[in-house]
């Protein structure tokens, strides 16, 4: 399931600069075939799901997570409204097809008081 990332920053006084990023990481279970992209969807407030263009089909930032490393992917929105709700979740693609949906993570476009 994508969770907000700490980079997310509502930007200045301007509005419309927010910026909300976003990290998920690989699935446990790829069905038996790697997974060759993933898809990220986003809802606007009010809105329907739009897929979002990645920087790659998979955006990956290896991090060491409890002695090992983990694949994380990572995609920032911005362009966006502070104060406002987004959506997202996250498919997996490889030879067998499309995954499930991930959980919807729901997030508001604001920054950490003192960040």
């Amino acid at each position: 399931a994508p969770v907000r990332d700490e980079n997310t920053d509502i930007g200045t006084t301007v509005p419309g600069d927010a910026s909300i990023t976003i990290t998920w990481s690989a699935p446990d279970d790829n069905g038996g075939s790697p997974i060759t992209e993933y898809q990220l969807y986003m809802a606007y407030p009010g809105a329907n799901y739009e897929k979002q263009t990645l920087s790659s089909l998979i955006p990956s930032v290896d991090e060491l997570s409890y002695g090992s490393i983990a694949q994380t992917m990572r995609h920032t929105v911005s362009g966006l409204m502070e104060g406002e709700m987004y959506r997202f979740y996250v498919m997996a693609v490889n030879a067998k097809g499309k995954s499930g949906r991930s959980p919807v993570m729901s997030t508001l476009a604001s920054s950490v008081p003192g960040r």
